[in-house]
């Protein structure tokens, strides 16, 4: 109010010429609400706000907050020997000393100091993609990376980064994902293990499933982890064939133990249940035999992988084929024989999220010496819903191979002389009309034991030493007589010792 006195006063000693001059806001504030001369003339008394008392300094609250961070990676850390996750960042833009003013501050006019526009980020971090966060550390104002070392092995977070000042968090929208990787492993032999991506200590479907996800990747993807790429060859890093064949020949390979071990995530499919099945048609030697597979009462899949055992001395895989594209077309999605060892072949696929459909898979295997009785086994099959989580499939009874006999033939019992019971066995090589007596040695019939149509193939026959009523036969010489197809005829003698 002085100095607006002060300023009319100037203007007053212009003289007698007319003087136009703007108020100010303060002397228009006069006009309106008048001016009290004396404060102690003012009848009402003086009024005041309230008081606070606190102990420590009293300041301004800040209700501005930081700007997100723009940018944030995160990727396994690399040539670490697992439960290591690294995070780069771009500052947030408040990341600086800021200018900080307080204009018609009391008695002093404006105020002006600088301060931190960010006072450190927070690190925050879930499993999956649909956890909650957690804070799980900090890094200081001017920070760029971050490396989380309490990460479990094979397990996939997310994370994000908000910076924050004196008082205001700002979330982002911006999150990435990533799991930790033991990438510099060695088995009990001190040789380097490539492929352990999962949570065990064995390179199985559950790391094929993670690499097949990482699969045609290149650098130029913000996506891209240099874990998966076990091949690395000149030009633009990328996951492709030459990775997935290194990957092939590590897998079923091991280590002792090394990191933190976790049990892998259940997935959706608890009830999904494998089925083989054999074709009808018996195959000669040489020629091929199809096992249909089949994948019931899944509910989410994305890949899924299976051990078949089998007898190499007298089977070859040859391949598998697929009657339809389930899992897309993605260059993973058709089944594919990840690796073959002398009587085992694993193989799996690796493609679009499916809810429901007929697998469509077969194995070729070839006959490579006459076949009496061998079998083709699932060992082992695990399947991957579209949250990154593994069931472990229930497995189906074993498939019997046969090859198509070449002729007729009835063999001898077993054994011989028998007490009370004894084993025929006979061969077909074509669907025929079959009768298998025995005879006493006075030529009566005393049981039929076969008599009906049957297909090609062997068969096995066990008999009691009763007759067709039912009835113990006594010890002696016995005759069993085979018919089949019209022209076939033999007969063999067995001896009943009580």
């Amino acid at each position: 109010m002085a100095q607006t006195m002060q300023q009319s006063q100037q203007m007053a000693a212009m003289g007698d010429q007319p003087v136009f001059a703007a108020l100010t806001p303060e002397a228009l504030s006069f006009v309106q609400q008048g001016v009290a001369p004396r404060l102690k003339s003012v009848e009402e008394g003086i009024i005041r706000s309230g008081l606070t008392e606190t102990k420590e300094a009293v300041r301004a609250i800040d209700n501005i907050a930081p700007l997100a961070v723009p940018y944030l990676r995160v990727i396994d850390t690399p040539g670490d020997a697992g439960s290591s996750i690294t995070l780069t960042w771009t500052k947030s833009e408040d990341d600086r000393m800021l200018a900080r003013s307080a204009s018609n501050a009391v008695s002093l006019g404006s105020v002006s100091d600088m301060v931190a526009g960010v006072k450190g980020y927070n690190i925050y971090r879930k499993v999956g993609a649909m956890g909650e966060y957690a804070l799980i550390g900090k890094a200081a104002s001017g920070s760029t990376s971050f490396v989380d070392q309490t990460a479990f092995n094979g397990v996939r977070y997310t994370y994000s980064v908000a910076p924050y000042d004196e008082d205001n968090v700002t979330e982002s929208d911006v999150e990435r994902t990533a799991m930790a990787i033991r990438n510099t492993v060695v088995d009990k032999n001190g040789k380097a293990v490539l492929g352990l991506f999962g949570a065990d200590n064995r390179v199985g479907f559950d790391d094929f499933f993670i690499f097949a996800d990482n699969f045609g990747l290149t650098a130029a993807d913000e996506s891209f982890e240099p874990a998966f790429d076990l091949a690395p060859s000149a030009g633009l890093p990328r996951v492709d064939f030459d990775d997935f064949f290194v990957f092939a020949d590590n897998f079923g390979r091991g280590i002792e133990a090394a990191g933190k071990v976790v049990p892998m995530q259940a997935g959706l499919n608890a009830d999904a249940r494998l089925y083989l099945e054999a074709s009808a048609e018996l195959p000669r030697v040489g020629e091929e035999v199809v096992i249909d597979v089949d994948l019931a009462d899944y509910v989410q899949m994305k890949g899924y992988g299976l051990s078949v055992v089998y007898d190499a001395e007298v089977l070859e895989y040859v391949r598998t084929v697929t009657t339809n594209s389930l899992l897309g077309e993605g260059e993973l999605a058709t089944p594919r024989a990840i690796t073959q060892t002398e009587g085992q072949v694993d193989i799996a696929a690796y493609g679009e999220t499916v809810t429901e459909g007929v697998l469509g898979m077969s194995m070729v295997f070839r006959t490579k010496a006459d076949i009496e009785n061998t079998y083709i086994e699932v060992t082992d099959s695990q399947v991957r819903d579209g949250d990154f989580a593994v069931n472990t499939v229930a497995l189906p009874a074993p498939v019997q191979i046969q090859t198509r006999p070449e002729a007729f033939a009835l063999a001898n019992n077993y054994p011989n002389p028998f007490n009370p019971a004894t084993t025929i066995k006979y061969a077909l090589p074509e669907a025929s009309q079959v009768r298998l007596e025995v005879f006493n040695v006075v030529g009566q019939v005393v049981s039929t034991l076969v008599d009906n149509n049957q297909n090609a193939g062997r068969y096995m026959v066990q008999w009691d030493a009763t007759n067709d009523q039912g009835h113990s036969l006594s010890s002696g010489l016995y005759f069993y007589r085979l018919q089949a197809g019209g022209e076939f005829l033999e007969v063999k003698k067995m001896l009943l010792l009580k």
